[in-house]
């Protein structure tokens, strides 16, 4: 496997979007841990509360229980280790911290507050209890609701899920057989090719070359569906149809599908313009001389 690691090591060496974590960082990879990406101040306060005094109580059992000296410790390591490794590499070469990528190790963070409960006296843990399951559910609500009012730092690569389905209905009903679609932001790609299931194929991706990836802060290279806006006339089509929005579901767009946009404007007749809960739909036709 060592060949296959160091072309990819040297290839996110070259640029990649994770930024770079900072201290604070290992506190919101717990804090997410406990409640996700969709809780608020007071909730995330609370649960580094519970963390403290669930740890502290861990700490106290050890010490009077030998017996559970290793299963801690066990726990403590596979819990501690991978993730300051992860955290310690990203701050000396180039950054992969991600709560997400984590979350393999969380398991034996549970099980380490878990024991913690377990051994405070009855009416402690009942009090725990009633602490812990409304913000456990109040967290999940969120969740469902799309509540992502943190900053960005506590959701890095997570963003408020965007109404993928509604457009697969509306451009199901209402694309021709000589159409095309095309999007200019790729975060929405993936999901509308899941759901369209192979219904509304093929899908292009049209890209202002003066403008680096956002994923991988380079150049993106041209393919037969990557194609650069002003090749756009190279492809056979009777209307065109863009999906354009930015990575935070704004209702802004981003500086690809701005300047995208911008060019199809002077080029192009647009037709129709509708937005879908902070996504747009745009129709062109190409002009008549």
């Amino acid at each position: 496997y060592l060949p296959r690691f160091l072309s990819k090591f040297y290839y996110i060496w070259g640029g990649f979007w994770i930024p770079e974590p900072t201290w604070k960082s290992l506190l919101i990879t717990l804090e997410n841990f406990m409640l996700g990406y969709n809780g608020f101040p007071t909730l995330y306060f609370i649960s580094n509360i519970l963390m403290g005094l669930f740890f502290i109580s861990v700490l106290v059992i050890v010490v009077k229980r030998k017996d559970l000296r290793q299963s801690f410790v066990f726990c403590l390591f596979l819990f501690f280790i991978p993730i300051t490794l992860t955290f310690l590499f990203s701050k000396s070469f180039f950054s992969i911290y991600l709560d997400r990528a984590l979350i393999i190790f969380s398991p034996y963070f549970y099980l380490i507050l878990s024991l913690g409960i377990v051994f405070l006296n009855s009416i402690a843990r009942v009090a725990t209890l009633c602490i812990l399951i409304p913000i456990f559910l109040i967290a999940d609500y969120g969740y469902f609701k799309d509540w992502m009012s943190m900053p960005f730092e506590h959701h890095i690569g997570t963003y408020i899920k965007k109404p993928i389905k509604p457009i697969v209905q509306f451009l199901g009903n209402n694309i021709e057989s000589q159409d095309i679609i095309a999007f200019t932001n790729e975060s929405t790609m993936p999901s509308l090719e899941f759901y369209s299931q192979g219904k509304l194929h093929p899908f292009y991706y049209l890209f202002d070359p003066r403008f680096p990836d956002s994923s991988w802060q380079r150049p993106i290279q041209e393919s037969r569906y990557y194609v650069p806006f002003h090749k756009i006339n190279h492809i056979k089509f009777k209307r065109l149809w863009i999906i354009a929005n930015d990575w935070e579901r704004s209702g802004q767009l981003d500086e690809n599908s701005q300047s995208v946009k911008n060019w199809l404007d002077n080029n192009l007749k647009l037709e129709f313009a509708q937005e879908f809960d902070g996504l747009w739909i745009f129709r062109y036709v190409k002009n008549e001389f």
